[in-house]
């Protein structure tokens, strides 16, 4: 089975959200555009574990040995201080060793952040045994376990879509957000649009970080700090000066960093412009993570592209500044040939590399509330010793549940802190390709999702893209975005507080399968159950704040919304339709409910189809999104 990726390029070319990502205004078509590029994308490996790297392991050393070890290298092979380790590298015929976390500091007994100092990558020379090394590392005595490292694919699966919005030219438009089984994200914007002091990871293949709808009119890079975007920039390093100025272990990472340091993972072969090179550039080889990092903070109503779901909301022009969070780009995935198809791959190594880049930012006072995995996983090159310091951190992973309609659980899915990610479709329900199980913790839109994209065929660095994806990778950033939206309105929540907020108020629709999570996760709902902000001092900041829900919603004829605010306030509630015409008004208090029984002013049933309740008391207003079924 084949599936298509759509995706169309742009100059100066620009979608209109100024008035998208208003309750009243419908999406306006991209203007002028250039033909649309239509791709036959073949579907990625059923498996996302393609094997381990031959030449390459983790060996975990004691606590005893870890404070003991000195390394170093005399001629052109790796020497250390334990003479059982030194055989047993000469035998095996090592070729280097380097710690596997850069900057990793010795934890006293008891800490609740695990000690990441006897970590160590060992690399083999050509022809070694590697399952022979593996064993016999792991029976010296200073050793306290050895892992391999894992190859897995990311977890896209492009599919062409076709929706009722959009144009002749460009008939797409972002369901996801708005639609009735979308994530209520424009309905959230009213409560929150993303604070800039929040950061997201996307640990993936790249970012294309001088998109603009991502980086802004004025894009940084490896070697420019400046920018008016929603690209993470260091603040702590001076741009090209080859000195690691805020000592976290990397020199002139700028704009986040390539943990790439092979361009040949088990016969799996790099095939992007940028191959087995460690360095401070984490530019998009493929495509994938620029998608989904335009999901997370793409720039909001700035007339240009695609709207992220934490990217602000910009002054309505293309010259406008991004003021949402933040996306830091960590590539660890390159382009290569899978049984003859292009895809994605990434190293367990890798991954466990940038998650400890992640909790060092942490440490070094960097808001990273969350980081989006859209990949496949396995218990290999320190990924679980990884994923707890992250935890320990106080930072969410969404990991995507994988697409292969099976009741696999992912490695990472079974860690604690690590919260899997399924997929659903337009009409609320299970993706076909989405995995599925008991141990899914939440839905989000993964079919037919559109977003910011990088085209690696095209040798013109200047077209922009954007384009429609499929997969759980596509669902797994919009719960990043909404955490990162919850993290910007309430920074004293912690990463269980979030989550609960989240799985507590997600939507289940009329027949929602059980092993699917709490549902389809809701921006809206998720903030208006947030706590009131209360100032360090004097009466809370958002003591007129109003919140909605309907119940039920769908509803067959009738439904009852709750208004939740400072009880007995006068409140006006209007009924609206999809062209955002007033066909019913109710009176009520706040701190109660409103009933409506499904009929216009005049008496007459409604129409099947998706309305809005807005409410309005004092200068507070709020609104819901209401499905009716016939």
């Amino acid at each position: 089975m084949r599936h298509r990726s759509t995706s169309i390029p742009w100059r100066d070319l620009t979608l209109a959200l100024s008035c998208a990502l208003t309750l009243l205004s419908g999406p306006r078509a991209l203007a002028d555009p250039e033909p649309v590029e239509t791709r036959t994308v073949p579907s990625a490996p059923v498996s996302s574990f393609l094997g381990y790297v031959p030449d390459q392991l983790i060996v975990v050393f004691t606590a005893d040995a870890r404070h003991q070890l000195v390394l170093s290298r005399e001629e052109g092979r790796p020497t250390v201080n334990l003479p059982s380790v030194q055989q047993v590298l000469d035998a095996m015929g090592a070729i280097s060793m380097s710690r596997e976390f850069a900057g990793a500091k010795p934890q006293a007994q008891g800490s609740r952040f695990p000690d990441l100092t006897g970590h160590y990558m060992v690399r083999l020379g050509p022809g070694a045994n590697l399952d022979a090394a593996v064993a016999a590392f792991a029976r010296d005595p200073h050793v306290d376990h050895v892992e391999k490292v894992g190859i897995h694919t990311v977890d896209a699966t492009p599919n062409d879509t076709y929706y009722r919005f959009g144009t002749a030219t460009f008939p797409y438009d972002q369901w996801h957000y708005w639609d009735a089984n979308g994530v209520d994200a424009d309905l959230g914007w009213d409560l929150e649009t993303g604070s800039q002091s929040v950061v997201v990871g996307i640990l993936d293949t790249g970012v294309k970080y001088r998109h603009t709808d991502l980086g802004g009119p004025d894009p940084p890079g490896p070697a420019d700090n400046l920018t008016n975007g929603n690209v993470w920039v260091n603040a702590g390093e001076i741009p090209a000066n080859g000195i690691d100025d805020d000592a976290n272990g990397f020199v002139d990472d700028v704009v986040g960093w390539d943990f790439i340091d092979s361009a040949n993972l088990a016969g799996a072969s790099c095939q992007d412009v940028d191959c087995g090179l460690v360095d401070n550039d984490p530019n998009d080889g493929v495509d994938h993570g620029t998608h989904v990092a335009g999901t997370v903070a793409a720039i909001t109503n700035n007339a240009r592209a695609v709207a992220g779901v934490a990217g602000g909301f910009s002054d309505g022009t293309t010259s406008g500044a991004g003021n949402g969070c933040k996306i830091m780009a960590l590539r660890i995935g390159y382009r290569t040939r899978v049984q003859g198809q292009f895809t994605g791959v990434l190293s367990m190594a890798w991954a466990a590399q940038a998650m400890n880049y992640v909790a060092t930012m942490v440490d070094h006072g960097v808001n990273v509330t969350a980081i989006n995995c859209s990949w496949g996983s396995s218990n290999s090159g320190g990924i679980t010793a990884a994923v707890s310091n992250l935890v320990a951190h106080d930072v969410m992973i969404f990991n995507s549940a994988g697409n292969s309609n099976a009741t696999t659980q992912p490695y990472m899915c079974t860690l604690p802190g690590v919260t899997a990610v399924a997929a659903t479709d337009s009409n609320g329900a299970k993706a076909s390709f989405s995995n599925h199980g008991s141990w899914v913790d939440i839905s989000a839109p993964g079919d037919g999702v559109l977003s910011t994209y990088h085209d690696p065929t095209d040798p013109d660095t200047t077209h922009m893209y954007v384009a429609i994806l499929s997969g759980t990778s596509m669902s797994a950033p919009h719960c990043c975005g909404v955490a990162a939206l919850l993290e910007s309105y309430d920074p004293s929540l912690d990463r269980t507080a979030k989550l609960n907020l989240m799985t507590s108020t997600a939507f289940t629709p009329p027949g929602f399968p059980s092993d699917m999570g709490a549902g389809i996760v809701n921006a809206n709902n998720a903030l208006a159950a947030a706590p009131p902000v209360v100032a360090v001092s004097g009466p809370p900041v958002s003591q007129t704040r109003l919140s909605l829900r309907a119940r039920p919603n769908p509803a067959r004829g009738h439904l009852d919304v709750l208004i939740g605010g400072p009880p007995g306030g006068m409140l006006h509630v209007d009924i609206l339709d999809m062209g955002g015409r007033r066909i019913r008004g109710l009176e009520s208090v706040t701190g109660s409910r409103v009933h409506w029984d499904g009929t216009d002013a005049d008496g007459r049933r409604v129409t099947p189809g998706l309305y809005f309740a807005m409410a309005r008391s004092g200068g507070a207003t709020a609104t819901t999104k209401l499905v009716m079924l016939e």
